[in-house]
């Protein structure tokens, strides 16, 4: 848990692992799996995932198992479905707590192990596909 320098609990003791982010966010590990609360220990994104969610400005990058990875805002909401397997921020050289959705591209390998570029609308921005 996390306690302000007076004793007084922030964040209560029923995480097996807290990680402070930007925008006043921490990954939190619960049941083992993982997700995010925010500075009043409300749940941000669900305890659902398997790796550490990549958090942005207003976006985060999840993964629900091996092959799903997709973009949740947060307020939970799906905007790129866990149809890839891999999916990355592309073409920026902005701090991950400044990169708002609306502004950037995602380079995405698919399941059929193609990659390509999508849009936050998961449109795809490039006629260039290859694969493996």
């Amino acid at each position: 848990g996390i306690i302000d320098l007076k004793g007084n609990v922030i964040i209560p003791s029923e995480y097996k692992y807290i990680s402070p982010k930007s925008n006043n966010y921490f990954i939190a590990v619960k049941n083992n799996k993982f997700g995010c609360i925010n500075s009043d220990n409300e749940i941000v994104l669900p305890f659902e995932y398997v790796e550490e969610p990549k958090l942005y400005k207003d976006f985060a990058i999840v993964r629900k198992s091996q092959i799903q990875k997709g973009v949740l805002n947060y307020k939970n909401n799906i905007v790129i479905p866990f149809d890839y397997e891999e999916l990355n921020v592309f073409g920026t050289d902005k701090d991950d707590s400044e990169i708002s959705l609306a502004d950037i591209t995602f380079s995405a390998k698919t399941q059929d192990n193609a990659y390509i570029i999508i849009n936050c609308d998961n449109k795809q921005t490039s006629n260039s596909k290859q694969s493996l």
